[in-house]
């Protein structure tokens, strides 16, 4: 099979896959991580370390990126939109690998959790930089048109939002404190899963710019995966906090939902 249709019918898949997984949040299943491994205690066996868990499930992403650039099309990677994607993938899997989990604080994860994560990164990490190392070759002149340049836009925007949003969550408690707190600040001040709508926001951002189904496939099932969670997260707060929790914030997108 020649690798375009490979990585393509993969894409697919991966944006299938996000409809049974929407279908499940929105029926009441929870991720067993952070605030929600109690609630699944047991169900998906046992469980290991959160930062190695963390730094595990998003390798694949790292070292897929770096295979396909060792076995990059020169031809391919060199176009400016081709080089400037694949860029912005592998900035934020060395930030969510390499950095992001020294500063976790959270509970352990269970196995299963970041296996299924594990491969999921795997197929995504493959499909997305083979697509851009060796498979689409943008005319250089698409870096200049206003769809790239948006999307891109979009994506560093998102990508800010998402970084400082993870941050605030990861700062919100001081030393010892184990009780949860109101996030405030940045676009907490409209929806309760800021981190959430910054990556989505990243990842359509990029979908825009890739102009493609395996881009796309990317956007489609990051939205299926984090959005319905941002819906618990939000109900989650409006039960904990009750009458303290501000009643103007929104769940996931600020002003509608």
């Amino acid at each position: 099979m020649p690798e375009r249709d490979l990585v393509e019918w993969l894409a697919l898949a991966v944006a299938v896959t996000g409809v049974p997984t929407v279908i499940a949040l929105l029926s009441g299943a929870r991720a067993a991580y952070g605030r929600y491994v109690d609630d699944n205690k047991g169900l998906y066996g046992f469980n290991m370390n959160g930062k190695l868990a963390w730094i595990i499930q998003e390798s694949p992403c790292l070292f897929m990126g770096f295979l396909n650039l060792w076995n990059c099309h020169a031809n391919v990677i060199t176009n400016k939109p081709n080089a400037l994607l694949f860029a912005f993938f592998i900035f934020h899997y060395v930030h969510r690998t390499l950095v992001f989990p020294l500063f976790l604080k959270g509970k352990d994860t269970p196995v299963l959790i970041m296996l299924m994560a594990f491969f999921f990164c795997t197929i995504n990490g493959y499909i997305q930089t083979a697509w851009l190392t060796r498979v689409q070759a943008y005319d250089d002149a698409y870096a200049t048109s206003p769809r790239f340049i948006i999307g891109m836009v979009l994506a560093g925007l998102g990508l800010f939002v998402n970084l400082h949003s993870d941050y605030t969550l990861i700062y919100l408690r001081k030393p010892g404190e184990k009780d949860y707190k109101i996030p405030r600040g940045g676009m907490f001040e409209f929806v309760s899963g800021a981190n959430f709508f910054g990556e989505m926001l990243e990842w359509a951002g990029f979908a825009i710019a890739g102009n493609a189904l395996v881009p796309l496939s990317f956007a489609l099932f990051t939205a299926c995966n984090i959005g319905p969670r941002a819906l618990q997260h939000h109900q989650w707060y409006l039960e904990k906090f009750k009458e303290e929790y501000p009643k103007q914030r929104k769940a996931l997108i600020p002003f509608l939902l």
